[in-house]
């Protein structure tokens, strides 16, 4: 699952309109992931 959201959420930074819009979807993924300095760091 880790991997599985990694790339979405590189997917997410490759394309910053969709970072945006989906800002409360990255929150609710960081809540199962543990953190968002996981994923942004």
């Amino acid at each position: 699952v880790s991997e599985d959201v990694k790339t979405l959420l590189e997917r997410a930074a490759d394309d910053e309109t969709v970072v945006k819009p989906d800002y409360m979807l990255a929150e609710m993924t960081t809540m199962r992931a543990g953190g968002r300095a996981d994923f942004f760091a």
